[in-house]
């Protein structure tokens, strides 16, 4: 058998109290919805990046030289961009939310690391055409 619990108010609080806590805990879930999504948007772009130079390594011998190195280059390309555009899409959505009192992580941060993974997959990428030119 389940335990229900009683999850209304205490009756001393009062509709000012419940107010400001109910918001407290809609921009919490804001920040953290926030971040999640900044988080998604990279896993994806790593997993991008990792299906273009898994293409680069393993499917030389199923596909012409300049078709893999092609298909591999577009993957790292759109890694790049996701990376950017998730750097965008944290900081248009941390700046709706910076007049609010609220400990989220600072913009910065996810400038940073999204660039820092843009600037690695941008360097994956040149490694790719290097690689493939003869000689």
């Amino acid at each position: 058998m389940t335990e229900k619990r009683d999850i209304t108010a205490p009756e001393s609080a009062s509709c000012a109290d419940m107010s400001s806590s109910t918001h407290r805990l809609a921009v919490d879930q804001t920040v953290l919805a926030n971040e999640r999504t900044w988080l998604s948007w990279l896993r994806t772009g790593l997993a991008l990046l990792a299906g273009g130079l898994a293409v680069a390594r393993f499917m030389k011998t199923a596909l012409p030289d300049v078709t893999a190195l092609l298909v591999s280059s577009l993957l790292v390309v759109l890694s790049i961009a996701v990376f950017l555009l998730a750097a965008w899409r944290y900081g248009s959505i941390h700046l709706r939310m910076a007049q609010l009192d609220i400990d989220a992580m600072p913009a910065r941060t996810a400038y940073a690391i999204s660039g820092f993974l843009a600037l690695c997959a941008f360097i994956a990428l040149a490694g790719l055409w290097i690689m493939a030119m003869p000689g």
